[in-house]
This record gives structure tokens, sequence and C-alpha cells, in this order.
């Protein structure tokens, strides 16, 4: 890849890959997910490691036998930017089934080795401890056998786990999905042995895939394949199944497995099927605000069971409608597709205070409706009243969960980021320039309503969580700089489409655009910092790894000092370090964000999680992609138990750290 961007970046010097200019390939720099991690197995990370591809017969020029890091094999190519071409197909976006690719592909993983105790299971810090009984665990498995192949039942029959170590799957479910930044099953009112098997098998696949251990996991993805086919059939046999809440419960639980699992094959199915997820909820009016959902006291103890019940219920469909909006702006950021859900579409109140969520008996949340609801004669404030007025969510801090709403009410600010860009794409293909001051004042209009929230979370108890900064920086990111061009740069759709692209990223890089984008990614990985162990994953992970290709291209592009020679000046106003994941002085980061005065640079992560205070400028790529491999690292653990999808981007990253060091040690 080294050889194909000095190509790019110089077309004098351009060559056919026969010549021998180049030894490697080009990276899939989107490629986050990859199959081979079902089987957990190791993935390169250098360029003569990968799978040899085989030449075709109609091949006139023999090009060198490279590997790709989907697996696949390719057909020959004559350019070193062919085979980039060939990796953007073969990644997560266009995935081709192959004839392994079916239902039972991975039934194999239903049983789990006999060495493997409960006791690795286990989660301490699960908030309930769950007794699966032994007929709940035998209706599990009568799903499993169901849809098994008749040569395999006898065998997963006699290895399925016990009930004790399916127990303790569930407590994993429980920990995990209590820490959730929506927590939208209660717990509290649940038995799991009288919920239908539907639900607890989802629940089984959600916490074995939380599993640190490399077996649990494969169990969970096994378990995530016969789910995935028994709940649609639910929604068939009757279509009233369509508004149950526990039926979508069990639904949204296999989606969120399936699309960040790290197989192109469940993400490619999961995105799909989140259309008709989308689609229920949004028939069945759980996007509308609901009469009547302010729940009544009462002094009669009596009827608190029954007053609770129905609170709960209201509460979990307006958590779920809201978890679907969520995921849905995670999966568009992530993939950067259109998003289904717009806010605009929104009318639900926000969620009720943790308080309310976590009450553990009818008396306990009676108790505290009385206490603060007493005096309330209107219900919660929605989403779109905060985004005209953030003084309402500080007035309602005892009702409302604020940082459950702070990460919504940002959520939505995707939505216009994505119109907004899209109306950008148009100006350049547009013969007349009529709309360039609308589209202007539009991109305008976000940046301020991005300031006014970050001032505004200032007066809220706690200030803005990492969940929420972590989204707001990425979307003011995305207001300045295009990760189209640089995965056009990259190669996704060819030399010709590199070097047009590479034309615009000049420009952005030596503009303040770079530098304001460079430092919405700094404040990314600072947003990454603050993530406790075990919670900078899926979403969380794919937003450090943009952020890192952010800085990769910059770096990329300003380490050409005969090209960019207005990009990087040697004066000495300019040695002065600026932090982008810091809290820098106003005046120094405003100096460097409109006059380019300073060297940008970023705490350097150690991989367990004890830094020195030491610092990589950006004049260092290598560095960097290391610090930035050493964060993801430090809050998820290393490849033996860290999730798939986080152990690809770290590889990631580290082959476009390797990537820049080629091309720095090979430039005369």
């Amino acid at each position: 890849m080294g050889s194909f961007l000095r190509d790019i970046m110089d077309s004098t010097s351009s060559h056919d890959i026969s010549n021998g200019s180049s030894t490697g390939m080009l990276p899939d720099v989107l490629d986050f997910s990859i199959d081979d991690y079902l089987n957990f197995g190791s993935v390169p990370t250098d360029c003569d490691q990968l799978p040899v591809a085989q030449p075709t017969q109609a091949a006139e020029i023999k090009a060198p036998r490279t590997r790709i890091t989907s697996g696949t094999m390719t057909p020959t190519v004559r350019k070193a930017v062919d085979i980039g071409q060939q990796a953007f197909r073969d990644s997560m976006w266009l995935w081709t089934p192959a004839k392994e690719d079916h239902l039972r592909a991975n039934q194999i993983f239903y049983n789990v080795p006999n060495g493997q105790s409960i006791v690795e299971a286990h989660t301490p810090d699960a908030p309930f401890h769950c007794n699966l009984s032994q007929s709940s665990r035998d209706r599990i498995l009568t799903l499993v056998l169901f849809q098994c192949g008749r040569d395999l039942q006898r065998h997963i029959a006699t290895c399925f786990p016990s009930s004790d170590f399916l127990s303790s799957i569930l407590d994993t479910f429980m920990a995990y999905h209590s820490r959730h930044t929506i927590p939208w099953i209660h717990l509290a009112s649940m038995n799991m042995n009288e919920e239908g098997e539907e639900l607890l098998l989802s629940m089984l696949c959600y916490g074995a895939a939380y599993s640190k251990q490399s077996e649990i996991r494969r169990l969970g993805f096994a378990l995530q394949e016969t789910a995935r086919s028994m709940v649609p059939q639910k929604f068939e046999e009757d279509n009233r199944n369509t508004r149950d809440l526990r039926i979508l419960q069990a639904y949204a639980l296999l989606l969120i497995v399936g699309l960040w699992s790290g197989s192109r094959r469940k993400i490619e199915i999961a995105e799909s099927f989140a259309q008709c997820f989308i689609t229920m909820l949004r028939r069945g009016g759980q996007f509308r605000r609901k009469s009547g959902s302010m729940p009544e006291f009462s002094e009669e103890m009596v009827s608190n069971d029954a007053r609770w019940k129905q609170w709960i219920h209201a509460e979990s469909f307006k958590r779920l409608s809201y978890q679907a909006f969520l995921e849905d702006t995670y999966t568009s950021m992530s993939l950067l597709n259109p998003p289904l859900i717009t806010s605009t579409e929104i009318y639900l109140e926000l969620p009720y205070a943790t308080e309310f969520w976590q009450a553990e008996s009818a008396d306990e949340w009676n108790q505290l409706c009385q206490a603060r609801l007493k005096n309330v004669d209107q219900g919660l404030p929605s989403i779109r009243a905060c985004l005209i007025d953030m003084g309402i969510l500080s007035k309602q801090q005892g009702l409302v969960d604020v940082q459950m709403s702070l990460t919504l009410i940002v959520a939505t600010i995707w939505s216009r980021v994505w119109q907004w860009r899209q109306m950008k794409a148009m100006l350049l293909v547009s013969v007349a320039d009529c709309n360039a001051l609308t589209v202007s004042a539009y991109g305008q209009e976000i940046i301020m309503l991005c300031r006014q929230l970050e001032l505004s979370c200032s007066d809220l108890e706690g200030g803005i969580g990492y969940r929420a900064k972590l989204i707001l920086e990425l979307c003011q990111m995305h207001l300045h700089v295009s990760l189209e061009d640089i995965q056009l740069f990259a190669g996704k759709e060819g030399q010709e489409e590199a070097r047009k692209s590479l034309t615009i990223l000049r420009s952005w890089a030596g503009s303040p655009e770079s530098r304001q984008a460079l430092f919405h990614a700094g404040q990314v990985l600072k947003a990454a910092s603050q993530h406790p162990y075990g919670a900078l994953r899926e979403f969380a992970a794919v937003g450090v790894y943009h952020a890192s290709l952010i800085m990769w291209a910059y770096a990329v592009l300003t380490e050409q000092p005969s090209i960019f020679h207005s990009v990087r000046s040697t004066t000495d106003s300019e040695t002065l370090l600026i932090r982008l994941d810091g809290d820098e002085a106003p005046n120094l980061l405003q100096r460097f964000l409109m006059l380019g005065k300073g060297r940008p640079c970023i705490r350097k992560y150690a991989e367990n999680g004890m830094e020195d205070g030491s610092i990589t400028t950006l004049t260092d790529p290598m560095g960097i992609m290391t610090s930035i491999v050493g964060l993801l690292v430090s809050k998820n653990g290393d490849e033996r138990i860290a999730p798939p999808i986080v152990c690809n981007l770290s590889k990631l990253i580290h082959s476009l750290g390797k990537v820049s060091n080629v091309m720095k040690h090979s430039r005369v």
C-alpha cells in the first residue's frame, strides 16, 4: 500500500505492479469484520502473510501473488489499486455469500468443552442471580434440536450445556444489560423460568457473546442462529406477536449480537432485518407519545402491583423504541449508511430516572412516585422540547435519566449531519452553486447546536457523560471531513477515483477544516479513554477506529514536504505541542485550529493502562497508531479475551501504521 500511495500522490512515478514497484497490497481500511473470528484464529497483520491470489488464464501480465484481509481468493489484477478495490468488495459492505455460508454452519459449537468450568462463565457483579430450571433448559434444547441436522442431534443432546452453566450465562447477560446505555429489559420483575424460550435463547446468545472465553462466544453465535430463525416464525404464526413486547425484545437482542459480531454474514443479515424490526415499532405507534404514560401513585397498597407492572410495560416499550433509534444511529455512523429513523418522527417522552427503573418491588416504586411525582402535573419532556430549551432537562433531573437523555439528544444530531453531507456532496455535481449559501448556513447551524449542547451540559449534574461525548465529537468530526473521500483515497473505487480524491484531500490537509477534524478526533480518543474496562467495544470501538483514520490520512498527506510544503512549516512558532486529546488552553488551541501553529500530538496510551504521561506527535504515524491500539487493548484486554471486532480493529489500525512506516522509510 505504501508503493500505491506514493504512486497516487506523485502521478509522474506511477508504476504497474508487474514492474516490481509494489511488494504488498492495499489493506482494507474499512473491513472491521472478519468471519474467521468465529473460529477465533489469528489475523495476519503483515502483507506478506496474506493468502495467495490465484492467477487467471486471461491475464497477460503476471502479478505478485498476494492475500487479502478478508480471506477469500481473488483473481490476478494488474495494479495495486485493483487489489485494493477487491479488498473493498470483500469487506462487510459487499459480502458475497459462499456455499459454506448457511444457517447450520455453526452448529458444531453448541457444546462447551468438558474442561470449561462454570466459574469461568460466572459474572459476580450481576444485579440478580438466575437459577434456570432443568425444564427451562430442556425447552431451550428442544428449540436447538429442532433447527439442527439429524446427524448432529444426538451429539448436541449429549453435550448441550447444563442448566447451571446456562444460569451463569444469564448472569453475564444481566450484568452487561444493567450497564447498557439504555437498559430496556426490566430484570427486577422477571422470572426467567416463566419467560418464553425465544427470549431466554436471545438472552443466552447475548450473554455468551460478551464472554471472555472464546468457546462460550462461539456457543453464543451458534445460539443466535437458532433464535434468529425462530423469532420470525413467531411473527408469521401469529401476527399479533409483532406488537408483543417480549418477542420484540428477543428480536432486538438478536440484531445487536449480529451487528457487532465481527462476522460479515451476521452483520449483513442483522442490518437487513433491522428494517423489519423498525417497521414493526413504527406501525405499532411506538415512536409516538402515549397517553397515560405518567404513573399514578395511590395510597392503596393493593393496586400497587398491577400499576407497577402496567408502568413497566409502557416504560419498557419506550426504552425499546429509544434503543432501536440509538442502535440505528450507531449502525449508520459505523457503516456510513443513511439512518432508518430520523429524530423528527420521535415524539416520546424521555426515560424515567434510574431509581424508578431499578425499583425491585411495587412498594418501593410507589414510594418513589409519591415522593417525586406528587406535585407534577405534566408528563416528562420530549427530545424535541429539550433541543429547543435544554433548561427543561436541568429542571427535571429528579424525574428523568439525565445521562441516558443526553445520549439520545446528542444522537439526534447525526441525522442532520448525514443530511448536510448529502447536500454538500450534491454541490460537487451541480452545475449551479445557487444552494451553496444554504448548505453552508445549515452546516453552521449544526455546529452552533453542538456547541450549545456542550455549554448546556455544564448546568447538569455530572455534566456530559463519556457515551454522549463520544457521539457528539464524532458528529462534529464528520462536519469537517468526508470519510468517503478518505476511502476513495485508499483505493475503494480504483486509481482514478483515488487521484480525484487526492485533489480534495490536498486542499483539506492544508485548511483549518483538517485541524478541526483532527481536534474532534482527538476528543473522541479522550472520551474513549473515559470508558470503564469492558465498555469500549461495539460502536465506541468503531468510533475510535474512524478517529484513527482521520489522523492517519492527515499524517500521510502532510508527510510529503515536496508536495505539501504549504501545510508543514518549520518555523520556531510551530514547535509548541498541542494535545488533541487533552484540555488545551483556548488561545493555544485557537492558534492551531485557525493558523496551524503548533505540533499536534496525543497521549501515548499503554496496553496495560499505566500511562507515563508521554506523548506521540502526528509526525510519527506508527507511534500514533500504536498508541490508539494501546487504548483499545487497555479497555478490553488482549486478543485472547477481547471481542472479535475489537481485535480486528486493533490489527487494522496497527496495519495502517506499518503502511505509513513503509512510505516514510522508502521515500527518496
